[in-house]
């Protein structure tokens, strides 16, 4: 009997002294947990090293759990550290729901959704989005009702589904308007456009995007300013607007401190696609190279540069570090679905400890609070007690018994993936093969080139020569040595143009169907001059020929010129026009 006494003393003890350690720890994570809710706006890393500082958040009562969970992806989402895992987000949600603390439930849904949306689970994302909807809504919390719309726009937008993204950007952007969201409301017009643009409805795009610059000039925030001219510079490159494209691309420069890789990439882009080599070089050399986030682009438009350089050699080594990245990152998401799948693994296993080891602390309280109430009575009520555990022992074994079953098919799962992963490796390892042999193919191409520029210009040559000796190149050039005073006619008669065109057609069988390619409703006079300039002659014999001043012939060009729709850079329209009929 004095045996029992003492052992009922000490577990009375024992069971006090827990309590009193219990109390006290939680007391302190309390007030840690108010004081980073204090300071979020003001200090978030400060805060956010608060919350890192409960590090074993298992310790924490379910409402405290939920609290810390949620401060947490707050502070994460501000300052971009990593959220908090998903189950214990999932338990931060689950408890508002089952607490009916609807405004909590709302703000933990939408960043439990964000996180499904990341992993790439849109079933989720999109179930959780729309329960959160509904109760912001009901709550008047527009400005998050907007961000959840855009959420599952950008979802829909993932999916291809333009439609739909277009039908939940416009909903956001009603949100924002309710909220009195200015900028969110801005950023919400640039959305919709963008999804107008991608339905090639560009005028319409660009009709929403002058209401968002409207709005954005009153209030002067550089941020919106970026995107807006961002969006209309890609539309304006959709459109064929170049010179538009340019001057909103430039202009987001000059309003952007942070996303400059992405108006330089768009520059560069844009200025591949109107050949305009040097400027495209210019911009693609200011991104920076190290980001990792743009490490394909920049080499796609390395290859495209050096291709249009006939830099072939450059052009493919650029494409092989492209397709390797390209490469790398399906190998990369391979080995992500495999890692989430081992993740999947190691939390059944740790989930079933967990809840072992929740059952067994069950028991050591139920024990400590029947001695405490009455230690008389400790021995019928263990019996019954114990009665009670041999239940959940067994049903226990039989939830084990089902988890590893499925832990079995997930194993499955990954020797599958694992073997698909060997399969796409082997691929990889051909596709470098293939790439060298199109290495040395590029390199014969590229003789072969210089040889065929060769035979072409001496082509040009032949066919120059032959003109020039033809019997009505030499009574042109007789007539251009001419010099009659007083003279007030052309030299050319009716018959020479003849003979010219004959000649003509002789050596150049192309050249006529070439002018009227550009200009079929040509008249004969300027066909007969078209016969005379492809004879080469300089500005002051064609003057003299056609018993007219020198800058009336170059009048004459610019005229014909424009007439046959013809851009000139860096030659003339002889040497224009001899490169089209060779």
């Amino acid at each position: 009997m004095k045996s029992n006494t003492r052992i009922n003393i000490y577990l009375l003890a024992l069971a006090a002294t827990l309590m009193i350690w219990m109390i006290s720890c939680s007391s302190k994570h309390i007030k840690d947990i108010d004081l980073a809710e204090t300071m979020i706006k003001t200090s978030p890393y400060t805060a956010d090293s608060i919350l890192a500082g409960i590090n074993d958040s298992s310790k924490l009562n379910k409402e405290l759990l939920a609290k810390w969970c949620l401060l947490k992806c707050i502070i994460s989402d501000s300052i971009n550290t990593p959220m908090p895992q998903v189950s214990i987000m999932e338990e931060s949600y689950n408890f508002y729901k089952a607490k009916k603390d609807w405004a909590q439930m709302v703000k933990s849904g939408y960043y439990l959704g964000l996180s499904y949306k990341e992993s790439e689970d849109y079933d989720k994302a999109i179930e959780v989005f729309l329960l959160s909807l509904t109760k912001a809504k009901e709550l008047k919390d527009y400005t998050l009702a907007g961000y959840i719309y855009s959420c599952i726009a950008n979802i829909h937008e993932l999916n291809k589904d333009i439609l739909n993204a277009e039908k939940n950007y416009e909903f956001a952007k009603n949100a924002f308007l309710q909220a009195n969201n200015t900028k969110s409301y801005i950023l919400a017009l640039k959305n919709i456009a963008r999804q107008k643009a991608y339905q090639n409805s560009l005028d319409e795009a660009l009709n929403i995007l002058n209401q968002g610059d409207s709005i954005a000039r009153t209030l002067n925030d550089t941020s919106v300013f970026v995107n807006i001219y961002n969006t209309f510079g890609n539309i304006y490159c959709l459109m064929g607007d170049y010179e538009k494209a340019e001057a909103n691309l430039l202009k987001s420069v000059s309003f952007d401190t942070k996303l400059l890789n992405n108006n330089y990439l768009a520059l560069t882009q844009m200025y591949l696609d109107i050949e305009n080599l040097d400027k495209a070089n210019y911009y693609l050399n200011k991104v920076d190279s190290n980001d990792n986030k743009y490490k394909g682009t920049i080499a796609y438009c390395k290859y495209l540069y050096e291709k249009e350089r006939k830099n072939y050699i450059s052009a493919l080594d650029n494409y092989e570090i492209w397709n390797d990245i390209y490469i790398d990152e399906t190998i990369k998401k391979d080995e992500e679905n495999i890692i989430e799948l081992e993740k999947k693994y190691d939390q059944a296993v740790n989930e079933t400890k967990l809840q072992e080891l929740k059952i067994s602390r069950l028991v050591f309280i139920v024990i400590l609070c029947l001695s405490l109430i009455c230690l008389f009575i400790f021995y019928t009520l263990f019996r019954i007690h114990k009665k009670k555990m041999n239940n959940k022992i067994i049903s226990l074994e039989e939830k084990i018994n089902s988890i590893n079953k499925e832990l079995d098919v997930k194993k499955k799962e990954l020797d599958a993936k694992k073997n698909e992963l060997d399969v796409k490796k082997n691929e990889i390892e051909a596709n470098k093969k293939e790439i060298e042999a199109n290495k040395k193919d590029l390199e014969k191409l590229d003789e072969l080139e210089h040889e065929i520029d060769g035979l072409s210009s001496e082509l040009k040559q032949t066919k120059y020569t032959l003109l020039k000796n033809s019997s009505s190149g030499k009574k042109i050039a007789d007539l251009a040595q001419k010099f009659i005073p007083n003279n007030k006619e052309a030299l050319i008669d009716e018959k020479l143009y003849k003979a010219m065109e004959k000649d003509i057609r002789s050596i150049y069988p192309k050249y006529k169907a070439l002018i009227l390619e550009f200009y079929p409703e040509i008249s004969i006079s300027e066909w007969q001059y078209c016969c005379l300039l492809i004879f080469g002659l300089d500005n002051k014999s064609e003057s003299r020929l056609l018993c007219v001043a020198p800058q009336s012939v170059r009048t004459k060009r610019l005229r014909l010129r424009k007439k046959l729709g013809i851009e000139l850079e860096d030659m003339s329209i002889y040497e224009y026009l001899i490169d089209k009929i060779i």
